[in-house]
This record gives C-alpha cells, structure tokens and sequence, in this order.
C-alpha cells in the first residue's frame, strides 16, 4: 500500500496518539512523528535474513536493511503491522504470537527529498524456519533477500566500509538482531 493512499495516525514526540490521522504523504511533508514496525526474522540455522531496498525509495534506498518493515496505518497498532508487512514485502506468513518485541526507539532521518523523517519504532523477532528460494519479495519495496550470520551482520555493522552496505538506522536497530539471533 503507498503512502500517498494510507493513513497513519499522528504521535507527539513521546509517542503517544494526537488524535489525528493524515495520510502518509502529508505526515512526512509536514515531518509529523509516526510509528513504525520492524521484523527481524532468524532462520533455524540462526541466519538473519535482510532485504535489500529498492533504489526509488524516498527513505534509505539502496542498503541492506531489516527483513520487513512498515508504517503503522491509522487505527492499527505495531504487531499487526509487523505480520502485513512480512507478508507484503517477502511473502512470508506469521502471526503475532510469532513474534518476540525487541526493544522501541525513535529516530530522525534525513529522506532523500530533504525533509526529516520522525518515527517511534517498534522492532520484533520472529523465529521461523523457511527456504529463501520461498519468499516472494514486493518488486516495488525491495530487489534481493540475503540470509547472514550474526558474525557476518555484526562484522558489517563495525567496519566503517561496510557499514555503507546498511541502511542507515541507528546501528541498535542491528545490533538487536544480532543480539536476537544469538539467543
């Protein structure tokens, strides 16, 4: 689902509900705090899977990211949208019983036409076993799904030449699904 069509309900800095829903374009042109959730997932073998975003995304394109993420619609609340999103962009399905909640922060990030982009995020876990070869990925999100081991993760994450390869989220944001795939 765009942005431009989808309605996100409005936070305040802390995060909570303002009480207004405005679709996404205006939420982001305006630079308004909204949620967000993303799912890490971890295969048997303790592999994290990453997706690899689409270059035409307004917000962090071209870099490894989290398996699956998304805006959290207006009315709807993280799980739910951590389970729609997984489906969405890798066709993947699990329940919300499936997932483990991670840790929350928010960030500020520059999008690529300028404005900030003001999210409290939501990160989860899911640990499921699944065949890459399986996965169906959303042409318009993402290009490529890689399976990586934590060590691999983390030797990306604290070598400043590949650090370029990720998104760039906060590096907490990787360093829980590190954390999460080691446990």
């Amino acid at each position: 689902m765009s942005s431009a069509a989808e309605m996100f309900d409005v936070l305040d800095a802390e995060g909570a509900l303002t009480g207004e829903a405005l679709p996404g374009e205006e939420v982001h042109s305006r630079e308004l705090w909204h949620g967000s959730a993303h799912v890490w997932i971890v295969n048997a073998t303790q592999e994290i899977l990453l997706q690899y975003r689409a270059a035409d995304k307004r917000l962090l394109p071209s870099c490894w990211d989290t398996s699956a993420a998304g805006h959290i619609s207006a009315g709807s609340n993280a799980s739910q949208t951590a389970v729609r999103e997984v489906g969405e962009e890798i066709g993947l399905e699990i329940t919300e019983a499936e997932l483990e909640e991670l840790g929350k922060f928010t960030e500020e990030l520059r999008m690529v036409s300028g404005t900030i982009h003001r999210e409290h995020m939501t990160i989860f876990g899911v640990k499921k076993d699944f065949l890459l070869e399986d996965l169906h990925i959303q042409q318009e999100e993402l290009t490529e799904l890689k399976l990586v081991a934590a060590g691999e993760l983390e030797t990306m994450l604290n070598d400043s030449v590949r650090r370029k390869e990720l998104s760039g989220h906060d590096n907490k944001l990787f360093e829980l699904a590190i954390q999460f795939a080691r446990s």
